[in-house]
């Protein structure tokens, strides 16, 4: 006996195939249910007004592993910093340049549309493996002819046995 399989058969295995192989693959995202809904949280953007003078993000605590460390120096490398020479036991102060903007990303979907203005200032070496703590605040406001600007000042900060010692403040200035 031969049995055939209905028209269009193939291509509904194929396609059910296709979704479960989807599913699979964000699989995180699937939160038991039958059908497979994407969990996203969305955020909203980051405006003026939220931008008030002495608004304060929530703190970014991690530690800075060498692996971390190492993917930093090889994308530094490949956007032609040179930093990659040497073995370091301090994290450069370069590591830090973007924590206002993550300070920023935990709460908001982007931090502005343009970063206009960047300053650095180093307290104390960082060395590799310790627990830092960043902490950012809308500092400042302003309307110029061209836009809404912001100035956020975040101070990254070392934390160990005697609390919280201050290693470099990162400002930048964005227009939103």
């Amino acid at each position: 006996m031969n049995t055939k399989s209905p028209v269009g058969a193939s291509e509904r295995l194929d396609a059910e195939l296709l979704r479960g192989l989807a599913d699979r693959e964000r699989g995180l995202f699937v939160i038991g249910r039958p059908a497979p809904i994407l969990k996203r949280v969305i955020k909203p953007a980051f405006t003026w007004e939220h931008a008030e003078p002495g608004f304060t993000f929530p703190a970014l605590e991690y530690t800075i592993s060498r692996g971390a460390l190492e993917q930093f120096l090889s994308l530094a490398g490949r956007c032609g910093l040179e930093m990659t020479r040497r073995q370091y036991k301090n994290v450069p102060m370069m590591f830090f340049t973007d924590e206002p903007m993550q300070c920023i990303v935990t709460l908001f979907q982007k931090s502005g549309r343009l970063h206009a203005s960047h300053e650095m200032e180093g307290f104390q070496p960082v060395p590799v493996g310790a627990t830092v703590r960043s902490i950012a605040k809308v500092e400042n406001r302003f309307i110029r002819s061209i836009g809404q600007f912001v100035k956020i000042c975040c101070v990254t900060a070392i934390v160990d046995e005697c609390g919280l010692t201050p290693a470099v403040k990162t400002t930048a200035t964005l227009v939103l």
